[in-house]
């Protein structure tokens, strides 16, 4: 039996778009996380966003201080818990401090690759954070309020 040449040709795209992934994944993952300034607004959201993304939920709740309608930790685990399911790519956009409140802007982008198609998405989001007892505590995007 004999394959047709467009099905080779087809078959054989495929597989090497899927090497192609798989290589951009893995250079793209060996690259080192940029650091800030210990105890700074920046730190707290790279910190926190680096443990949403290594699985550790409860670590990165004890991060926050909700306002009213305060969170429960068992909707936060069902919010958070899929983000180990895709890789993400933080990029620090803005930050701007006023004594004890802070905002911190970055742009998150996940790629999902598929056999034929991949899934592409960058997203803006503000981070609202408290200084208490020396700390920074996110309290924001409005969305994790409740």
């Amino acid at each position: 039996m004999r394959i047709p040449r467009s099905m080779v040709v087809l078959l054989v795209g495929a597989v090497g778009l899927l090497v192609a992934g798989v290589i951009v994944a893995i250079v793209s993952s060996d690259r080192p996380a940029t650091t800030f300034p210990a105890g700074s607004p920046e730190a707290t959201v790279a910190t926190y966003l680096r443990l949403l993304q290594n699985g550790q939920v409860d670590e990165a709740y004890t991060m926050t201080a909700f306002t009213q309608p305060t969170i429960t930790r068992e909707d936060y685990h069902q919010r958070f818990e899929y983000w180990t399911q895709q890789p993400h790519r933080v990029t620090l956009l803005r930050t701007s401090t006023t004594g004890d409140q802070a905002t911190v802007t970055v742009e998150t982008s996940t790629f999902r690759p598929g056999l034929f198609e991949a899934d592409d998405s960058t997203v803006q989001q503000t981070f609202t954070l408290v200084r208490r007892q020396g700390n920074w505590l996110i309290t924001g995007p409005d969305y994790l309020n409740g």
